[in-house]
């Protein structure tokens, strides 16, 4: 697949959370310790230079996770796969205040070793990726503990639109387990 060579590209998508799970929802149960971590960690993702899980299925495997953390106003960064570095970066509320049913564009500028993120157009954060391991790959989401719906996905690189999936793509994860995965190639 031609996608799991990209090197240096540029995604950008629209994404809106809508709801986190919480010890009401009957999925969740009574684990009091659950809930609260998954509280904690519910967040969309963007994951860059991933690449497809071993098991054979189209899901997938790792790479590069940014995380739009809205209930703790964060950016999160995730190294899934490829060295496991991981980094927050807060956002001051006086700059922006991220909330639930908003929709934010996220543009994630994926250049040699480093990642540099955009809300709405506007440089939050930035990440220097491993230079050894994930160094090139395709796109996939991610949600975790959060009802969240992708859509208006464009990838370019410098020269060219590599993909542009103007397409609605609504995605949630409903189980115990940590994470719902899509791989898109």
């Amino acid at each position: 697949r031609e996608s799991l060579k990209w090197h240096n590209y540029y995604v950008q998508m629209m994404i809106s959370t809508h709801n986190r799970y919480s010890n009401t929802d009957p999925m969740v149960g009574d684990d009091d310790d659950y809930v609260e971590r998954m509280r904690d960690e519910a967040h969309p993702s963007l994951y860059v230079r991933a690449y497809p899980s071993t098991t054979g299925e189209e899901v997938l495997g790792g790479g590069y996770e940014v995380g739009l953390r809205v209930w703790e106003n964060a950016i999160y960064f995730y190294g899934d796969g490829c060295g496991g570095k991981e980094h927050t970066q807060h956002i001051s509320p006086k700059v922006l205040n991220m909330s639930a049913h908003t929709s934010y564009v996220l543009g994630v500028d994926v250049q040699d070793t480093n990642l540099h993120v955009f809300l709405d157009d506007v440089f939050y954060a930035n990440f220097t990726m491993e230079d050894t391991v994930c160094t090139a790959g395709s796109i996939g989401f991610v949600t975790s503990y959060a009802d969240v719906t992708f859509r208006n996905l464009t990838v370019a690189n410098s020269s060219t639109q590599l993909f542009d999936g103007g397409f609605g793509l609504t995605h949630t994860t409903r189980a115990r387990s940590k994470r719902a995965r899509k791989a898109v190639r």
